[in-house]
C-alpha cells in the first residue's frame, strides 16, 4: 500500500455534516483530496468516490479506510486503488 494516490469508495447516509465529518477526518491524516464525486441521494444513501494524495499519510491506507468506515452513517468503505 506504499503509493501517492488511492481511490476510496464509500455510503453516506443523507444528513447534514457527515460528508464534512469525512473531509475532517482525511484531513487530520494528512490525505489531500485530489477529486470528490458524490452522486445523489437515492433512499437517503449517497455514493461517494474519492481520490487522494496520499504521500502525507500520517497512517497506513487500510488504516484510513477503517478510520473512515468508524464515522457515524458512513459504510461500505472501500479502496478501490492505490498508485
Amino acid at each position: 500500500t506504499d503509493g501517492r494516490k488511492a481511490v476510496i469508495s464509500f455510503t453516506l447516509s443523507h444528513k447534514p455534516g457527515i460528508l464534512s465529518e469525512v473531509l475532517t477526518k482525511l484531513s487530520e491524516d494528512g490525505a489531500n483530496i485530489l477529486t470528490i464525486t458524490q452522486n445523489l441521494p437515492i433512499n437517503s444513501k449517497a455514493h461517494v468516490v474519492m481520490s487522494l494524495d496520499v504521500s502525507s499519510l500520517k497512517c497506513d491506507v487500510e488504516t484510513l479506510v477503517k478510520e473512515i468506515n468508524a464515522i457515524d452513517k458512513v459504510s461500505g468503505t472501500k479502496l478501490i486503488s492505490i498508485e
